[in-house]
Parts: C-alpha cells; sequence; structure tokens
C-alpha cells in the first residue's frame, strides 16, 4: 500500500478510485498567504521542477487547497485529502503543512502518471528525527552539505547532527 511513501504515514485510507496527474493546479491558501510563507512559493516550485504540474496563487487547474487548523491534528501533524475534484490539506501548524508538502510531492509523483485518492492524517512518531554525518574522517562540500539539507526535509528529518572532528589517537599525532 504505498510502499514509495517515506516516513510511512501514522493513517492512510485508500479509495478504490485513481486520478490522473494534474498538468495545472490552483494554490487556495487560508488564510491568505503572509510575508513570510515561503513554504507555499516551495511547494509551487518543486510542484513544477518535480511533478510537472504548473502551479499558482489563483491560476487554472485543480484546487489544492492549504490551511493551517490545530483542530484535531497532533503536533506537527497534517491532515491530506486527495480527490479528482481538488486537494486539501491542513496542518496542525506551519511545520505539519510543510510536512504534507512533502507527502503530497511523494503521492504526485512517485505514484506515476495516474495517483491514487486518498485519506492521509500523519504525525511524527519521533520527536527528534536525525541524521549524522562523521566530517572528522571525510571532508564533506557546501554543495553536498546543501543536497543533503535539501534530502533531509524530503524525508522530514529534524535534526543536523555534523560530528566535526575525533581525537581517537588521545593527541598523539604522526
Amino acid at each position: 500500500m504505498l510502499e514509495y511513501l517515506v516516513p510511512a504515514p501514522q493513517e492512510i485510507t485508500l479509495l478504490d478510485r485513481q486520478m490522473v496527474r494534474p498538468k495545472t493546479a490552483r494554490l487556495n491558501v487560508a488564510p491568505p498567504v503572509e510575508a513570510g510563507w515561503a513554504e507555499v512559493a516551495g511547494l509551487a516550485h518543486d510542484l513544477l521542477d518535480i511533478a510537472g504540474i504548473d502551479a499558482d496563487l489563483g491560476g487554472d487547474g485543480l484546487p489544492i487547497r492549504l490551511r493551517v487548523d490545530p483542530a484535531g491534528l497532533r503536533e506537527h501533524g497534517y491532515r491530506l485529502r486527495v480527490r479528482e475534484e481538488e486537494i486539501e490539506l491542513v496542518g496542525c501548524d506551519r511545520t505539519g503543512l510543510f510536512y504534507g508538502m512533502q507527502t503530497l510531492l511523494q503521492v504526485l509523483v512517485l505514484g506515476g502518471e495516474t495517483v491514487e485518492q486518498l485519506d492521509i492524517v500523519d504525525w511524527p512518531a519521533l520527536r527528534t528525527r536525525e541524521l549524522m554525518l562523521d566530517m572528522g574522517r571525510a571532508p564533506f562540500s557546501m554543495d553536498l552539505l546543501k543536497r543533503v539539507i535539501r534530502i533531509m526535509a524530503r524525508l522530514k528529518l529534524n535534526s543536523l547532527h555534523l560530528h566535526i572532528n575525533d581525537d581517537q589517537l588521545n593527541g598523539l599525532r604522526f
């Protein structure tokens, strides 16, 4: 059942219907976009760049409704409804909305040209979801570090541990 969703959602209900992945989408945000809502601009960019869906505020196409409403959702959680007539994403907070956007991208891209109609309710199982890079043993370029952070965001990881240095020889140098 949608094995490509990473991490797997806490609750998922599949309808026995599919739809064709849309070519265009209209983003509807409630309340209206405020300064600092970079997540919405990021979603529009990612929909075009990754999924090939031309999305913008007030445009034509499949409505994607985004809003923040903590009622009935756990911290950093979200509810995603994918239907042929609209997609609705409700986040408990902006973090939950961002995590829901990552799941929406996975559903729209990894499912192929057809998209499952579904309901997802999800929240982080763990408070800290971390990746550690051992930079004490090998150098990492800044471009690689930025790429790792982008991948972490896609996978809903929220902490990066950079292990900078080791002194396993107790100060002895050759």
